[in-house]
């Protein structure tokens, strides 16, 4: 008899975890909104930092992505699952970055960023 209170609970928990419309809770899912701060402009082998801490919502995860960048950069994202990360252009031309990111309740979003880099002044 235990057993089968254990399981019927474990049913019901699972069921509210996975209703979609949130009527176990009555709560409308909190919306999320990726937001990044960063400069529109860099020197060619100066960090850029990239800022996500203007996002909202109940945010779990971060992610950071280099969607494109100049031909023959090897420019990498450090942090890449923070708040906040930053890269160094190491070539001349448009670097596009995006932050992804996912809430509590599986929602996401996603902001693009362009930063363009000149060479040393």
């Amino acid at each position: 008899m235990m057993r089968l209170k254990k399981a019927l609970f474990i049913v019901i928990l699972l069921t509210a975890v996975s209703c979609s419309d949130n009527s176990v809770t009555g709560n409308d899912p909190e919306e999320v909104v990726a937001v990044v701060k960063a400069p529109s402009t860099a020197t060619v082998g100066s960090e850029v930092t990239l800022d996500g801490s203007d996002s909202t919502g109940p945010i779990i995860a971060y992610g950071w992505l280099m969607v494109s960048q100049p031909e023959n950069s090897a420019s990498r994202i450090n942090n890449s699952e923070s708040e906040e990360a930053n890269f160094t252009p190491d070539v001349e031309g448009e670097y596009v970055i995006r932050l992804n990111v996912i809430s509590d309740q599986v929602l996401a979003d996603s902001d693009d960023v362009t930063v363009t880099a000149s060479g040393n002044n």
